[in-house]
């Protein structure tokens, strides 16, 4: 799988994802996948996915039911990771449901609408 620019920040991206499932099943994130793993999944995901699919989001992994469909929801944009001081890490991951509707451009964001004015 080719590394692109754009690899390095999804793959920190599912770091983060991976590291607030971890701690929610009470091991380490090292222990369901290491920074190369993500790396590699994050290039297949921006690839066409002519290639094989990566360890960790094979449905008959163990490492799938415990994170990897997580992680391809988060890919797929059907989870949202957010500032949280409560939460360990000071990150929750959210589910959103099908009604919710992520952005997924900068151009999509009314700034003039969503900034309070004095």
């Amino acid at each position: 799988t080719k590394l692109d620019e754009r690899t390095a920040p999804l793959a920190s991206l599912l770091a983060i994802a991976l590291r607030v499932r971890a701690n929610e099943l009470d091991i380490a994130p090292s222990m369901i996948a290491n920074r190369n793993e993500l790396e590699n999944l994050a290039a297949w995901y921006l690839s066409d996915r002519d290639e094989s699919m990566p360890d960790i989001i094979l449905p008959s992994g163990w490492k799938y039911s415990v994170a990897g469909e997580m992680l391809l929801s988060v890919l797929a944009g059907r989870y949202s990771l957010c500032a949280k001081a409560e939460a360990p890490y000071g990150v929750a991951l959210v589910p959103l449901s099908p009604s919710d509707e992520a952005l997924t451009s900068p151009d999509q964001i009314d700034l003039a609408h969503d900034v309070p004015h004095n």
